[in-house]
């Protein structure tokens, strides 16, 4: 066997038993329920939907990086968190 295949059986292997560090992660778009099952957060999986939207329709992870920052900072303009005149930090932090 491969280190890599050794790795891979490995990691199999954990998750079977549920004892995987990697399992436990909550992925962006999901948030756990009371009874430990995932769930959809809805807020934020429309990021994700958007994300894979403009994936699909061709536009390179680069652009999508920067229309998600642009849209960050509109938003913290609009709430009051950042002046206007301040859009382009507030777009990289």
């Amino acid at each position: 066997m491969f280190k890599n295949e050794s790795i891979k059986a490995g990691i199999q292997k954990s998750f079977e038993s549920g004892r995987s560090k990697i399992a436990d992660k909550i992925c962006y778009g999901y948030s756990k329920a009371p009874d430990g099952s995932l769930i959809i957060d809805e807020v934020e999986a429309q990021t994700v939907r958007f994300i894979f939207d403009r994936y699909l329709a061709g536009d390179s992870l680069g652009k999508i990086v920067g229309i998600l920052a642009e849209k960050k900072s509109v938003l913290l303009i609009r709430q009051g968190q950042v002046e206007p005149q301040d859009r382009r930090r507030a777009s990289v932090q």
